[in-house]
């Protein structure tokens, strides 16, 4: 009996104690088992996995969220929200226990329910984005300089 109203105490004061607390704050609120794709903020300034994450969008058939890094620079959250509303997806600014550095995860898509997919990070997903998705540009010719021209 003492046991049952020492648990009953220490939830009053301490709150409920939750599964995976370290997983939940790495991925911004939700489990692992959930993940489709994380990007750190470092990678979402590249436009080659901005396409791979609507290729991502594309391809799945299940409701998807997504939740961004609210302490990452507003121009940056801006794209990312505008992408989320194009696609109609909702998305949740997450401002607890995350950072603003490179480094950090800055975007999660996720579902409601465990799909449990082996690779979520966006680089090792999708490991040629920047040749495959963007598009290549075509070098101008380089013209010989007139002093070459005269002087073979």
């Amino acid at each position: 009996m003492t046991d049952e109203v020492q648990e009953r105490l220490e939830q009053g004061m301490y709150g409920t104690p939750k599964i995976k607390p370290d997983e939940l704050k790495k991925y911004m609120g939700t489990y692992r088992e959930r993940v489709f794709l994380t990007m750190t903020i470092e990678e979402m300034k590249n436009d080659a996995y901005t396409l791979a994450l609507e290729k991502e969008l594309d391809n799945e058939e299940e409701t998807v969220s997504l939740n961004l890094n609210g302490e990452m620079d507003t121009d940056l959250q801006t794209k990312y929200i505008k992408l989320a509303k194009q696609y109609d997806i909702t998305f949740t600014l997450v401002n607890n226990d995350v950072k603003n550095t490179p480094d950090s995860l800055g975007l999660v898509l996720y579902g409601k329910e465990a799909v449990n997919v082996s690779v979520v990070d966006v680089a090792e997903k999708y490991p040629n984005a920047v040749e495959e998705l963007l598009p290549k540009k075509e070098e101008p010719e380089k013209k010989e300089s007139f002093w070459k021209k005269i002087f073979r």
